[in-house]
């Protein structure tokens, strides 16, 4: 019975490396959107996202719903996705 309990550990390691992985990718990435966001409105424009030539670049295919600004999930899936 104790060799069972160590197996069956090793199950559930990957599904706690991802969950924590991925928490540290969201917390990453609302990091760096709050450091992009600099009027504090919770969206950013084309006009802060300048910053950064890439992003900037990938504007218009990020902002899904077409409203002229990148919300955080938004931006979130697009970091999620690389």
């Amino acid at each position: 019975m104790r060799k069972l309990i160590p197996a069956t550990l090793l199950l559930f390691l990957p599904a706690m490396f991802f969950t924590a992985s991925n928490a540290r990718a969201q917390e990453n990435s609302l990091s760096l959107f709050a450091q992009l966001d600099t009027n504090k409105d919770g969206l950013l424009s084309k006009d802060e996202a300048k910053r950064f030539n890439t992003l900037l670049a990938m504007f218009d295919a990020l902002d899904t719903d077409e409203d002229g600004f990148l919300s955080l999930s938004e931006f979130e899936a697009q970091i999620n996705n690389n």
